[in-house]
């Protein structure tokens, strides 16, 4: 009976670890990496976006100041939702790091799950060059495995089933990939329109 009692007990101590652990790992994948502080570090990280045959012929077949053009409309139109999902994470992660039933974290999870989902729907209205597509069609799907994953953690607090807290952090470490490569190609090419802008339209490329 002693026995039974400890587990009584035990058992939603391991859930509240468990849905911690899920949170945090849902704030991982969807905050961008920190932006390089080094000066040695910019240029690795251009070699992201290093050009490939098919971006010169892209860029061959369009000037390059309407490339320049597109590139900084994209990436400035993209900089507020990424800031609305890092605030939302940042909430999400607040909320459910403090001690608390399973409701709080309930409605943590479908707050943020709501602004993934509309992330998607914003990042869908945008038209990237095409030397950005990849990364755009990389951030979209890391995007869409995180939805997915927030979807289990939601099924997981409906049920407590360990298999839908499995789906989940495999969802998200998906996601965290796809995630990270589209952050590190947007940031070389922020990084690389910074430095073009401190270039006189005149001086010689």
């Amino acid at each position: 009976m002693s026995r039974a009692r400890l587990l009584i007990w035990l058992f939603p101590l391991i859930l509240v670890g468990l849905a911690m652990s899920l949170n945090s790992m849902v704030a991982v994948a969807i905050t961008p990496a920190a932006a390089p502080t080094t000066d040695a570090q910019p240029v690795a990280a251009l070699s992201v976006a290093a050009p490939t045959a098919t971006m010169v012929s892209i860029l061959e077949a369009e000037p390059l100041s309407v490339v320049e053009s597109l590139t900084i409309f994209y990436l400035s139109a993209l900089d507020p939702l990424r800031a609305n999902l890092r605030e939302a994470t940042l909430a999400y992660r607040n909320a459910t790091s403090q001690p608390g039933g399973s409701v709080g974290y309930v409605v943590s999870t479908q707050h943020l799950y709501a602004v993934v989902q509309r992330a998607i729907t914003d990042l869908d209205k945008l038209r990237p060059p095409r030397t950005l597509q990849q990364a755009h069609n990389d951030y979209r799907r890391g995007l869409e495995l995180e939805l997915e994953g927030l979807g289990a953690v939601l099924e997981f607090y409906s049920g407590y089933d360990v298999a839908n807290a499995n789906r989940a952090a495999q969802r998200f470490q998906e996601a965290r990939a796809y995630i990270e490569r589209a952050n590190a190609t947007f940031s070389a090419y922020s990084q690389h329109m910074a430095q073009l802008s401190s270039i006189g339209p005149n001086t010689a490329r």
